[in-house]
C-alpha cells in the first residue's frame, strides 16, 4: 500500500516527491532519494476529505505532506482504524443534500446581490457627506453637453419662466443640503427626457417641454426628479454598481470592470434604470409634494400617458420612459378617482 505524495519540510519552500506507505505497525513511511522518515499515524493530523481536493497531512515535526490520492488515504486511515469522514464529505455522498446545498448557495448569493448590496448602499449613501454628491456631479453636465446635449432653443422668456417655477418648487421641500438648479437643453437624439444629477442639477429637454400641454405637467415630472435627488438615488445606484463591479473583478480577475464605471459616470446618469424601489420612492415624494402644493396628481399620469403614446413613433435613441420605466400601475397611482 503506497502512493506518491509531495513533502514539504517546513524549513524551506522546496518540494520533494516521495513515496508514502503504511507498515504493519501503523507507521507512516516517507521515502525518497533524500528523505527517509517514519511517524506513528496517531501523531499525524489529516485534513478532512472534500470531494477530490488534495489533502494535507501535518507531521509531528511540522513538515507536511500533500496527497492527491484520496482513496488511498482513506484506505490507509481505515486500515489504521482512524477513518472518520467529515460532515461535508458525508453530504457529498448524497445528491439530495448536495442539491439542497447548491440551492442554498445560489439563494444566498442572490440575496446578497439583490438585497444585501442595495441595503448596504443606502446606509453608505446617507452616511456620506453631501459634498460627495457635489463631487460626483461636478463635470458630469459639462461632459453631457459635449456628447449628448445642445443649448436649449426655447425662447429666453420661456426658459426664465420654467426656471422661476422650479426655484419656487425647491423652496417648498425640506432639503437645504443640495444646491438645486434646473438646466434646459436640446435633447437631440434622446428626445423628451429629464434626468437628475446627484449634485441637485436637474436637466430637462426642450422636447419634453414641447410635449407638455401645461406647466403643471412639467412640475409633476420635476417633482419626481426631485424625489430622486432628495433620496440620493444616483449615489446609491453608483455605490451598488461600484460594489457589483468589485465583486465582478474579484470573481473574474478583470480589473477593467472595476474602473469602467468611473469613466462612464455621465452615461450612467443618463441611461440609469432605477429600481422599482427607487421609482416608488420618487413617486411617493412627487405625490406628497403635489398634494401639499395643490398640483393635481393626474398631471403626472397625463404627461406619462402622452409620452407612452409617442413612444416608438420617433427615432429617439432614448426617452423618459426608457430611463424611468412607466408601468400602468405607476400611472394609475397618480390618477384621481374622478379621472378614471
Amino acid at each position: 500500500m503506497q502512493t506518491v505524495a509531495d513533502y514539504f519540510d517546513g524549513q524551506s519552500s522546496r518540494q520533494y516527491r516521495v513515496m508514502l506507505s503504511l507498515n504493519a505497525d501503523n507507521l507512516l513511511n516517507i521515502q525518497s532519494q533524500d528523505i527517509s522518515v517514519s511517524f506513528p499515524m496517531a501523531e499525524c493530523e489529516f485534513s478532512p476529505r472534500i470531494a477530490n481536493i488534495p489533502r494535507e497531512i501535518t507531521l509531528p515535526n511540522q513538515a507536511k505532506l500533500v496527497v492527491a490520492d484520496n482513496d488511498f488515504l482513506d484506505d490507509m486511515l481505515e486500515t489504521a482504524g482512524m477513518l472518520e469522514h467529515g460532515f461535508v464529505h458525508r453530504l457529498e455522498q448524497h445528491w439530495r443534500f448536495a442539491f439542497v446545498s447548491l440551492v442554498i448557495l445560489v439563494a444566498s448569493v442572490w440575496a446578497a446581490i439583490d438585497i444585501g448590496i442595495p441595503v448596504a448602499a443606502k446606509q453608505a449613501a446617507f452616511a456620506l457627506p453631501y459634498e460627495t454628491d457635489v463631487y460626483l456631479g461636478e463635470g458630469a453636465l459639462a461632459t453631457l453637453d459635449k456628447i449628448v446635449f445642445s443649448p436649449s432653443t426655447l425662447k429666453t422668456e420661456r426658459q426664465q419662466a420654467l426656471k422661476q417655477r422650479f426655484q419656487e418648487m425647491v423652496k417648498n421641500i425640506n432639503d437645504t443640503s443640495h444646491q438645486y438648479q434646473l438646466e434646459l437643453r436640446d435633447g437631440k437624439a434622446i428626445g423628451a427626457n429629464a434626468l437628475a444629477l446627484p449634485s441637485g442639477i436637474i436637466v430637462m429637454t426642450d422636447q419634453l417641454v414641447d410635449l407638455s400641454e401645461a406647466d403643471d405637467e412639467l412640475a409633476a415630472i420635476l417633482a419626481h426628479e426631485l424625489g430622486h435627488v432628495k433620496n440620493r438615488h444616483a449615489l446609491r445606484l453608483l455605490i451598488q454598481d461600484a460594489v457589483g463591479g468589485l465583486v465582478l473583478a474579484m470573481l473574474t480577475g478583470d480589473a477593467v470592470s472595476a474602473t469602467a464605471l468611473t469613466a462612464g459616470l455621465p452615461t450612467l446618469f443618463l441611461h440609469n434604470k432605477f429600481s422599482r424601489e427607487f421609482e416608488n420612492e420618487a413617486d411617493t415624494f412627487a405625490l406628497q409634494y403635489m398634494s401639499e402644493n395643490d398640483i393635481p396628481a393626474e398631471n403626472f399620469a397625463t404627461i406619462m400617458n402622452r409620452l407612452d403614446d409617442t413612444a416608438g413613433k420617433t427615432s429617439d435613441l432614448d426617452n423618459y420612459l426608457s430611463t424611468h420605466p412607466a408601468t400602468a400601475d405607476r400611472i394609475k397611482r397618480f390618477q384621481s378617482p374622478a379621472s378614471k
